[in-house]
């Protein structure tokens, strides 16, 4: 058992509580919000990119490393609540999908979905939350729009 003088043990405390906050300060770092989500297919021919710069959403895909859709503006309005500018973000959860579904008519009756997921939330300046569900399946991307609770019918503007 090899023993260490005072000096040794003061100089890796030292060390340590060095490293220790320095990943302190890089986890702080990573953690701040991010303002783009990407979302790639299952096989990683597609991607499906949502920013969020100065209150505004957009979205892009790509294919390899072509542009597929240029930057469009994200965003709803309903008749109570817009959700076009002014947004802020709230939180992300990454989904796998792997869905079977039945067509009533059709080329397939039966249907085998696998895509990668997201659920966006926003809010607005005025503090109500829009979700975006957003997928990148092998052949194609998807998004929607999604509103919390059950209440009466919203009626959409633009």
């Amino acid at each position: 058992m090899a023993l260490m003088s005072s000096g040794k043990s003061a100089n890796m405390k030292k060390n340590t509580l060095s490293n220790l906050l320095m990943a302190v300060f890089i986890v702080s770092v990573n953690a701040q919000p991010k303002n783009e989500w990407k979302i790639i297919s299952p096989d990683h021919s597609l991607q499906l990119i949502v920013s969020l710069m100065q209150g505004n959403l957009s979205f892009r895909v790509l294919g390899g490393n072509q542009t597929i859709i240029k930057p469009s503006s994200l965003g709803i309005e309903r008749a109570d609540q817009k959700f076009l500018t002014g947004l802020s973000f709230i939180s992300a959860s990454p989904k796998k999908i792997d869905e079977q579904y039945a067509m009533k008519i059709g080329k397939r009756k039966s249907n085998h979905a696998v895509a990668n997921g997201i659920d966006l939330a926003f809010k607005n300046g005025s503090g109500a939350v829009m979700h975006i569900d957003a997928r990148a399946y092998n052949d194609g991307v998807a998004f929607r729009y999604r509103f919390a609770g059950r209440g009466p019918k919203v009626e959409v503007k633009n």
